[in-house]
């Protein structure tokens, strides 16, 4: 919508299933099938039997060790931007358009949480495993890649293609604030402008009483195991707190267990400004749009990712004292939610993250970064 307002059409490139998507309809511009990998189906996602070291290893699970398949991708790209002739190309995550669009010298940029645009060297994911043998398998993968990248640019007759061209061509709006940048404290190529979050056909929290005389409000986003879940949530309620918990996958009769406990347990979307507001402590697991969130808003968090990405987010959020990880291997709960509940610490340090990051600092920057998108000058 903010592109609309500054009378910039928009066109969409989408996965067939999302081309009658409400949000698009709701938004209008011509819509166009993307690009397939092959005639008639996705990408071909070939699981890599090895450890995932670095991104350069999801790139090539994905596919990205294949050429001709790269190939036929990029090419199909490269038609729909003939026939669309766009000024610039916004994506989140597409590197085949990506590389389609330094291709065709079309201005590009990704709107990403930082973790699928890592630095040119690849930096290792969080792991507790490192040494030569890591360090040598993350550069063959890097070379596999590049290799990839500088065989696509020779058929296009660009062979100064390579992997620093391919990775600095697109202008990066990180929907994140520095802190949480999952590579570390880095001058991130690109500008921070804050997480996204929608707000349409949610409702207010609600905060069960908890039978104590001031009750700790804990707000709770989560996913997965629903063995884990329901230990999380009698750990909060154990400890006193009043929990409003968000659950999409919530069964049945977990929600039957919770009615009437101190534990409103929902699986509809509450407001999030709202439930952030009136919480005092949050749980989520490791969402980057979540947790940055919860920084803004100063309140301190404990974290449950669910993969390397998310733990990668939580990492750094605990770097900067203002939460707590719990990977469920054995680590002991109720002390991390006794800190969560009673840590001044943690919530002094979660409102010293919220105060370098205005709102007003993070809108600018969003606008900003959407007028240079919109008055790119045509690139055919």
């Amino acid at each position: 919508m903010q592109i609309k307002a500054r009378d910039t059409e928009v066109v969409w490139a989408l996965p067939p299933p999302e081309l009658d998507h409400p949000l698009v309809k709701r938004v209008g511009g011509l819509r166009y099938a993307m690009p397939l990998a092959r005639e008639g189906g996705a990408l071909d996602i070939r699981p890599n039997q090895a450890r995932l070291h670095s991104f350069a290893d999801v790139l090539l699970s994905l596919g990205f060790s294949d050429v001709s398949l790269v190939e036929h991708r990029v090419s199909r790209w490269l038609k729909l931007f003939e026939a669309v002739r766009p000024h610039a190309l916004l994506c989140d995550y597409a590197p085949a358009a990506q590389i389609a669009a330094c291709l065709a010298e079309l201005p590009a940029m990704q709107i990403t949480n930082g973790f699928d645009a890592p630095p040119a060297d690849f930096p290792l994911f969080e792991s507790s495993i490192r040494g030569p043998y890591i360090e040598r398998a993350r550069a063959k993968s890097i070379e596999q890649f590049s290799e990839t990248i500088q065989r696509i640019g020779h058929i296009h007759k660009m062979p100064g293609l390579d992997l620093g061209r391919f990775m600095s061509w697109p202008r990066r709006m990180l929907d994140i604030i520095p802190e949480v940048n999952p590579y570390g404290p880095i001058d991130a190529v690109g500008t921070y402008v804050g997480p996204f979050i929608g707000s349409d056909n949610v409702h207010l929290p609600q905060w069960p009483a908890s039978g104590e005389a001031s009750p700790k409000r804990v707000f709770a986003y989560l996913r997965g195991d629903e063995r884990l879940v329901d230990v999380l949530l009698k750990a909060l309620s154990s400890a006193g707190a009043a929990v409003c918990c968000v659950w999409p996958e919530a069964s049945d009769g977990l929600l039957q267990n919770y009615k009437g406990t101190k534990v409103h347990l929902t699986r509809q979307p509450v407001d999030l400004s709202a439930s952030l507001h009136g919480a005092d402590a949050v749980v989520n697991y490791g969402s980057s749009s979540v947790l940055c969130s919860v920084l803004l808003a100063g309140k301190p968090q404990l974290m449950v990712p669910m993969d390397v990405e998310k733990l990668m987010f939580a990492r750094r959020v605990e770097s900067q004292g203002a939460g707590v990880v719990w990977q469920t291997n054995g680590q002991r709960l109720e002390g991390l939610v006794d800190r969560l509940l009673n840590d001044a610490l943690l919530a002094q340090s979660a409102r010293a993250v919220a105060e370098r990051n205005s709102a007003a600092t993070l809108k600018n920057a969003r606008s900003t970064m959407i007028d240079a998108l919109c008055r790119i000058p045509p690139a055919f």
